[in-house]
């Protein structure tokens, strides 16, 4: 079914947990999907749903647009784009993956706070040029989770780093805009 026929169409990395569930629930309002991934059990899965699967490198800006572009040839024109993707470096021990701060290595704030910065600027640079390159209207989504947002004990050196600095920008909440749909600050 060519794109025109299904809709829209967009891509998804990082599609194992909420990444596949996005994939899903756009596939079941008739959009032509691609997700990216790294493991075969995941790009089976995505196949599996009715979406083209692709193995890339959500770190890499090349690798994104790649991406996009196979799912563009397969697909049609990009629609959305979506990083659900959790780039992160180390070896993934103590709780949620990083440990207390107070135990981290000297190499911790490298592996576990660089590799996501690096992940959402490959992802935001990558996309952004593909989609403008592309033409017309487009959506672009980089997920994060509530530990960017809020330090908590035991969530790891790159989260209480990457806290402290969401927090130093973040608008007061007199400025944010909300409605009905969406809240903006």
């Amino acid at each position: 079914m060519s794109n025109q026929e299904r809709g829209k169409s967009g891509l998804v990395f990082g599609a194992r947990n909420l990444g596949g569930a996005i994939i899903d629930k756009l596939i079941a309002d008739g959009w032509a999907m691609a997700g990216v991934a790294r493991s075969t059990e995941t790009l089976e899965k995505i196949a599996g749903a009715g979406a083209l699967a692709l193995e890339a490198d959500v770190t890499d800006q090349a690798s994104v647009t790649r991406a996009l572009g196979q799912a563009a040839e397969a697909n049609g024109r990009i629609d959305l784009v979506v990083n659900a993707a959790a780039a992160y470096g180390g070896t993934r021990t103590g709780p949620f993956g990083g440990g207390p701060i107070a135990e981290a290595a000297a190499d911790a704030f490298d592996s576990w706070a660089s590799a996501p910065a690096r992940s959402a600027f490959a992802f935001l640079s990558g996309a952004g040029s593909f989609l403008t390159a592309q033409g017309g209207p487009a959506t672009m989504i980089q997920v994060t989770g509530g530990s960017s947002r809020r330090a908590m004990p035991g969530r790891g050196s790159g989260r209480q780093a990457h806290s402290g600095s969401a927090r130093s920008h973040k608008r007061p909440r007199s400025s944010c805009v909300r409605t009905a749909s969406m809240s903006r600050c």
